[in-house]
C-alpha cells in the first residue's frame, strides 16, 4: 500500500515476513516506523478463525435442531464475493474489465 502526499508518503507492507506501516517525510528525507508486527500466522487478521468458529456452530446447532438462526450470508452469496475477487485479479493480470458470466 503506497499513499503520496504533498509532504510524504505512507507506506504499508504487508508480506509473509511480517507487517509494517512506514512514513517517508519528503522535506527531511527521514524514515519513521509507525507499526510494525512479525510474522502472524492468524490469515485475515483472525478473519479466519472467526469464520470457522460460526461455521462450526451452525453445523452444531442444526445438527442438534436448533436451527433457528439465519447465517450472515448464504453458500451462493459467498461463492459469489470469491468470483468477484477472482474476477478483480484477472483484470488486473489482463488490463481488462471481467464480466461476472465470464466468471460464472
Amino acid at each position: 500500500m503506497r499513499i503520496v502526499g504533498t509532504r510524504g508518503t505512507l507506506m504499508g507492507e504487508f508480506t509473509y515476513a511480517g507487517e509494517r506501516l512506514v512514513y517517508y517525510d519528503h522535506r527531511t528525507l527521514a524514515e519513521h516506523l509507525l507499526w510494525e508486527q512479525g510474522i502472524s500466522f492468524s490469515a485475515h487478521g483472525g478473519g479466519d478463525e472467526g469464520l470457522m468458529d460460526s461455521f462450526v456452530e451452525r453445523l452444531q446447532r442444526k445438527r442438534s435442531g436448533q436451527n433457528d438462526r439465519e447465517p450472515l450470508t448464504s453458500a451462493r452469496e459467498s461463492l459469489e464475493s470469491h468470483l468477484m475477487a477472482f474476477a478483480a485479479e484477472q483484470s488486473r493480470l489482463e488490463s481488462r474489465v471481467i464480466p461476472m458470466g465470464e466468471m460464472r
